[in-house]
């Protein structure tokens, strides 16, 4: 008896662009039997995700499969399949196979400055400025914000995993 599985969407090493989460993702492939009853093929995404059943289509020696899933994060993400079979003589097989691919998120995020506006008027001194803003990024996160004045990087905050979607702030910048 012989049983194989093969993963050929999406191919190791790739990048899956997504444009929100949760994002659906199609996983297909092949498997071959030979000498094989009852075959069932089910698809894992992410490490210790659950394993979900593979739509199974074709008869004969080579078959293929598929099945939707839903990605949760940007990041690499390990898919595994495995297939399931009983051999004629009795015999229980598995067969299994595994791709990492990158879900890339290709929204970037916004940053809303909401004061002081467009324009400010000083009066000559060196002023100090309140200035509110708003960042979003739904996807991977907020890791740093930089405050910048001509150029130049005023503050710099960063953050620690797992990355905020949403923040909000209001500094004081001096203005000359």
């Amino acid at each position: 008896a012989e049983l194989s599985i093969g993963i050929t969407t999406p191919a190791n090493g790739t990048t899956v662009n997504i444009p929100s989460l949760p994002a659906p993702i199609t996983v297909a492939g092949t498997i071959e039997v030979l000498y094989v009853t009852n075959t069932e093929v089910e698809v894992q995404l992410g490490e210790g995700g659950a394993w979900l059943p593979a739509i199974v289509t074709g008869s004969g020696q080579m078959r293929s499969w598929s099945v939707l899933g839903q990605v949760a994060a940007s990041g690499p993400l390990r898919i595994s399949a495995r297939v399931f079979g009983r051999s004629t003589a009795g015999n229980d097989l598995v067969a299994t196979d595994w791709v990492t691919v990158t879900i890339a998120d290709v929204i970037p995020p916004v940053l809303t400055i909401n004061t002081p506006g467009d324009t400010f008027a000083g009066d000559g001194r060196v002023s100090r400025v309140p200035v509110s803003v708003d960042a979003t990024d739904s996807l991977s996160g907020i890791k740093t914000i930089e405050w910048l004045l001509d150029g130049v990087v005023q503050i710099t905050e960063s953050f620690t995993s797992p990355f905020p979607t949403h923040w909000s702030a209001t500094k004081e910048v001096w203005i000359p």
